[in-house]
């Protein structure tokens, strides 16, 4: 019904079965119209805040939703909390893979490398040494660089090694038992002692003694996309930590909230990043005995991971389709020292705004809002909820989701403003809702020039004609060859027209040729009477007159009926200005 004029025109006047159609569908559209009226906006209100209901307890399709706005939002804002300067990533990029290859082998190398740099980098004040790198089994083929690697954690209380939490299926062929991992925390004074898989460094007795152990699984979201970070992992009665956890209660005596079970992280890397070392540049100059390295590395948090893409840690996160995993550790430790993981109201407040906002919208225009104004109050509401979530985001570690009020008043909005624009059209008689005439005539073509006299203060005009126009339609049929009705509305002249037509309407009125001409007379003295009681059954403090009928004779097909209708307008013009 939105399509071009020109387009309209030439599907109706070249496609026979869609004529017909659009005779159904204006005949269907003006039954609506006329029988439900403003009722269809508390209809279309109701549905949607049941259906915002339905989701909101039960089905939980606008997740999806408000992740993606999430992910929106977290790209968008321009200013993002600043990386610590504390934070170090020592990257097993291409470039070490590349230069270190000649003495050491291809990947894995031995774990001797990474016993003496340990041993170095202690040396030099680092702070803790944190590895992104699973350590799963022995080298049975180099079982003294495995010792050296012990050798060098016996002596390095601040070292982190991860382990890999399996699932159900392991627990039961596991034979290690929950108490026997070093560091685990107890929770109740009897706790259950069953047994879980893990892949951990069992074979390091130094890594057992020091018990610095974290979890680095990663549950990403439905989509694939990585915005959470698990903090711990409760089992019969123990708390296991992740990596980042654990790290930050050793470098900063971080607490908990209660019951606070994960982090959605707050992430940096677009305009604020990590110092980024290579691996391979670092080691050469801590075997050279740079001491230029001391300054990048003294009482700093190196973690050691990778960005190869041949080593496979990438993971799709909000501002990134591929993220290395160990820039992931980094903002959660990052984020659990500085205390400022994103924190979001509780999820009832947006689903209470968004019923609002509806119920709303719904209740200006059931009581007569013009579409106008509606326009404004609506267009007000989505930058101010937009406004709200990107204030909050930037200036603030807050994430007010108003992404359910955004879009269910914009999908209430679109409905609601799509049935006004239609509504328009059809009282118009455009578009799909053109004249069904005959194509050959005559016809006589009449015009009602109607007064419309306000009483007291009721001077809502757009609702006064609205009225109007919905008791003409009530003479709209499928038979095209008997009188149709239509609202012609010269409202949107300036100037001087437009004080003419202030109070006044105009109504045109198509008959087959052959009528009486006197018939024309009564119809108007009838359409005054129609209207009048139709504007006190709603409460209009108006008075209707019949001003005159203007009339023409011998229009000779249904293409020159607006064209006749105009000329009667433009006389009535004349004879006003006169």
């Amino acid at each position: 019904m939105f399509l071009p004029k020109w387009l309209t025109d030439y599907i109706i006047k070249h496609f026979e079965g869609l004529r017909l159609v659009s005779q159904w569908f204006s005949a269907g559209y003006g039954w609506s119209y006329r029988v439900v009226g403003r009722r269809l906006f508390v209809i279309v209100g109701v549905l949607i805040c049941l259906w915002a209901t339905l989701d909101y307890f039960v089905l939980g399709r606008s997740r999806n939703t408000e992740e993606r706005t999430f992910d929106k939002v977290m790209r968008l804002r321009w200013n993002e909390p600043t990386a610590s300067q504390e934070i170090v990533i020592v990257d097993i990029d291409e470039k070490s893979l590349s230069e270190m290859a000649d003495e050491f082998g291809r990947w894995p190398w031995p774990r001797e490398v990474f016993g003496d740099f340990i041993e170095k980098v202690n040396n030099l004040g680092a702070r803790a040494i944190v590895f992104d790198i699973v350590f799963s089994d022995p080298d049975k083929f180099n079982l003294s660089s495995d010792a050296r690697f012990n050798e060098a954690l016996a002596n390095a209380p601040n070292v982190f090694l991860p382990v890999i939490r399996l699932n159900a299926e392991a627990d039961r062929q596991s034979k290690l038992k929950v108490s026997q991992i070093p560091g685990i925390q107890k929770l109740v004074e009897q706790p259950k002692d069953t047994t879980v898989g893990l892949v951990w460094p069992a074979f390091l007795p130094a890594a057992l003694t020091n018990g610095n152990f974290g979890t680095v699984n990663l549950t990403p979201s439905p989509d694939g996309i990585t915005r959470d970070y698990c903090l711990y992992t409760d089992e019969s009665g123990y708390r296991l930590p992740s990596m980042a956890l654990k790290v930050a209660e050793d470098v900063k005596d971080v607490k908990l909230e209660p019951k606070q079970t994960s982090i959605r992280i707050n992430w940096r890397g677009r305009k604020s990043t990590y110092s980024q070392l290579s691996f391979s540049s670092v080691y050469s100059r801590l075997r050279r005995g740079d001491a230029s390295i001391a300054a990048l590395l003294e009482n700093k948090i190196l973690i050691i991971g990778t960005t190869a893409p041949a080593l496979f840690d990438q993971k799709t996160v909000p501002i990134a389709t591929i993220y290395p995993g160990v820039k992931i550790v980094a903002n959660a430790i990052d984020n659990l020292i500085s205390n400022d993981a994103v924190r979001q109201p509780p999820k009832w407040l947006s689903f209470i705004l968004a019923v609002s906002f509806v119920a709303l919208l719904c209740t200006l225009l059931t009581l007569g809002m013009r579409t106008k104004l509606l326009d404004k109050v609506f267009g007000a509401f989505q930058i101010i909820f937009l406004g709200v979530t990107l204030t909050f985001i930037n200036y603030s570690c807050y994430y007010v989701d108003l992404s359910m009020p955004f879009y269910y008043g914009l999908t209430a909005y679109v409905i609601m403003r799509s049935y006004i624009m239609a509504g328009q059209q059809y009282l118009k008689g455009k578009g799909f809702f053109k004249l069904h005439l005959p194509k050959k005539g005559p016809f006589i073509v009449s015009l009602a020039h109607l007064l419309l006299a306000y009483r007291g203060e009721d001077r809502d005009k757009e609702f006064v004609q609205m009225q109007i126009a919905r008791e003409m339609v009530r003479d709209v049929t499928l038979k095209t060859n008997v009188r149709v009705l239509v609202n012609e509305r010269p409202m949107d002249m300036d100037g001087m027209f437009a004080k003419i037509f202030e109070n006044r309407m105009f109504i045109m009125h198509i008959l087959p040729g052959e009528v009486d001409a006197g018939e024309e007379d009564v119809w108007g003295h009838a359409l005054v009477k129609r209207i009048q009681l139709q504007l006190d059954n709603n409460g209009c403090k108006v008075e209707v007159f019949l001003e005159s009928i203007s009339t023409r004779k011998g229009v000779k097909d249904a293409g020159q009926v607006y064209s006749a209708a105009r000329g009667l307008l433009g006389q009535v013009l004349i004879q006003e200005r006169n």
